[in-house]
């Protein structure tokens, strides 16, 4: 049996006693702070688009409102992201799935005020975490480039 089929066989093994296994993790993201994930270019295999991975930890030490933002700090408003929550299972919690994007167009503006138009740059995931538990947020690169994203919670 190969190295691949013994690796399985114990994931099985141990999925079958209850036992979790954490994904490969990249570094800690604290609630309340921040972190830089170097990720890298999206792989084109056979039609299909990989996107470059890196994985972070979050530990909330209370049950509270947690709120993560993702901004590409090299790609910009190009930038190709996506963030999904796991849970310590890696079932999955939450999915960010666009780009928040705000505007006021002159012709909708009531009583010929000014728009502000605001971008929004990033990307949001909001969950409620329970203290005690362990979360992974899992960060997607789907540009064909590599990106310098700023997270923070």
């Amino acid at each position: 049996m190969g190295r691949l089929g013994l690796g399985l066989l114990l994931l099985l093994a141990l999925a079958g006693c209850g036992l979790e296994v954490a994904p490969p993790v990249s570094g800690d993201l604290p609630v309340g702070g921040a972190a830089i994930a170097d990720l890298p270019p999206a792989q084109e295999s056979g039609g299909q688009l990989r996107p470059g991975v890196k994985v972070y930890r979050i530990a909330p030490s209370a049950t509270q409102s947690v709120q993560i933002a993702a901004v590409s700090a090299t790609l910009r408003l190009s930038g190709r992201l996506r963030l999904v929550l796991l849970d310590a299972r890696g079932v999955v919690q939450a999915v960010s799935v666009a780009r928040n994007w705000f505007a006021a167009y002159p012709e909708l503006t009531p009583l010929a005020l000014r728009p502000q138009i605001t971008l929004d740059p990033g990307y949001r995931l909001n969950f409620k975490g329970e203290g005690g538990q362990v979360y992974y947020l899992r960060v997607e690169n789907y540009a064909l480039s590599e990106d310098r994203v700023t997270l923070s919670t």
